[in-house]
Order: C-alpha cells, then structure tokens, then sequence
C-alpha cells in the first residue's frame, strides 16, 4: 500500500538561466522513512507509487508530480502552470546543514 508524505522543507538550486529547480525535500517525520529526500529518491518514490504533497493557502492537497524542466533538469512540481504560485511554491527554500545528513544541492 502507498505512503503518504507531507513535504515541509524545500531545497532549491539556481540554474545558469536564471531560474530555479527542486533538488530535494524533507517531510513530516514518519517512522522507517526519511525526513530529507534528495530529487532522485522522491522520484523514485512517485514511480513506485508513493505520494508527495504539501498543503496549499485554502488547506487543500497539493500533490507533487514527476515533472521535467525545459533545460532538461528531472525535479517535481505541484501546478500545472507558472502563473498559479500554491503548492510547493509556497514554500520558501530551506538552508540544508552541510554535516553530510542531508542531500547535498545538485
């Protein structure tokens, strides 16, 4: 059966062309799973069907999806468009230690 993760703390990385992409999430504290997921891993994840969502302004689900950027980058989003900012993009990017127990940014 498929486990549900809330994400709560995203990391972001800059692109040369100006824009950004998720490079990895943490999420709600759950036991036997990981808190901080490096980009592969949640894909990963999503293919074996496991569910990423975080909450959006209303307290609506925000499912995150496998999505591949226009430069290329394999990351996830939880909109459809740009212009609709709720979701994933609600929340701000976290600062990762640097102590090796987090992903590193890409």
């Amino acid at each position: 059966m498929p486990q549900a993760f809330q994400i709560v703390r995203v990391e972001r990385s800059i692109t040369n062309w100006g824009h950004r992409h998720v490079t990895a999430i943490g999420t709600d504290t759950k036991p036997g799973s990981p808190e901080d997921w490096p980009i592969a891993s949640v894909l990963s994840a999503l293919a074996a069907g496991e569910i990423f969502y975080t909450i959006t302004g209303f307290g609506d689900p925000a499912f995150a999806r496998p999505y591949r950027c226009m430069c290329g980058f394999e990351t996830i989003r939880t909109t459809p468009s740009d212009e609709n900012k709720d979701g994933l993009e609600r929340i701000a990017t976290e600062e990762w230690e640097e102590d090796g127990s987090t992903p590193a940014p890409f």
